[in-house]
This record gives C-alpha cells, sequence and structure tokens, in this order.
C-alpha cells in the first residue's frame, strides 16, 4: 500500500518571494538532518486562490515508505530539536491570519489505477 502525507495552506501573494526563502531554508535544514526525518521525497506546489486574488494556496507532497515512522520523526523533531521547532514557527508566521491548515492529510494509491510511462 502506497500513501502519501499533503497538507494545504494559506499565504499572501505578497509574502511569495518570502516563502520561498522560508521553505528553502526549511528543507536545506531536513535534507542535511536525514537522521531527523523518515521521508524520501517531498514536493511542493502553489496556485492562486480563486476566492482571493491576494492570496496563494500551497501545497506540499510527502513521500515514504512507512507512514508510523514519517509521523513520528516529524513529531520528536517537533518536540526534541530546536531547530524544526523554529522552523515550524517561522513556517506558521507565513499563513494568513484565519485560514490555519486542517493538517495533513493521508491519501492512498489505488495502484490498479497507476500509469507509469517510461520515456
Amino acid at each position: 500500500m502506497t500513501q502519501i502525507d499533503s497538507m494545504r495552506f494559506r499565504i499572501a501573494k505578497a509574502d511569495h518571494e518570502k516563502a520561498l526563502r522560508v521553505f528553502t531554508k526549511i528543507l536545506d535544514y531536513q535534507r542535511s538532518h536525514p537522521e531527523l526525518y523518515h521521508y524520501s521525497r517531498s514536493r511542493s506546489y502553489f496556485m492562486d486562490a480563486e476566492d482571493n486574488p491576494d492570496q496563494e494556496i500551497w501545497m506540499f507532497i510527502d513521500e515514504y515508505d512507512d507512514r508510523e515512522a514519517y509521523w513520528d520523526s516529524l513529531q520528536k523533531a517537533m518536540r526534541d530539536d530546536p531547530s524544526s521547532a523554529e522552523n515550524n514557527r517561522t513556517w506558521m508566521e507565513l499563513i494568513v491570519p484565519g485560514t490555519a491548515p486542517k493538517g495533513h492529510e493521508v491519501w492512498t494509491e489505488m495502484e490498479d489505477l497507476r500509469v507509469e510511462f517510461d520515456h
């Protein structure tokens, strides 16, 4: 069974460049500390918020081989690693007030519907 975690959140369009810098810093930190984070791949996306021209919706997708190990690693990093806790605080400051993310969404792949091309 293949699963992913994703989360969507809103930032002000005016903060786009600042958010890129913050997320680059966060992901660089995570890359340099694989002992803290149990995931194999993370991808990030954004789009204009259709209901508010001043906002963007950002989303990340984390891929892993073990959901429990992934989730435990995130919780432990937030609890035990001051840099991870600070990164989270800095990220939360970018969130548009009143639009706090609901949390991670866990998606399970329907592998029978997978299409892959070898190009």
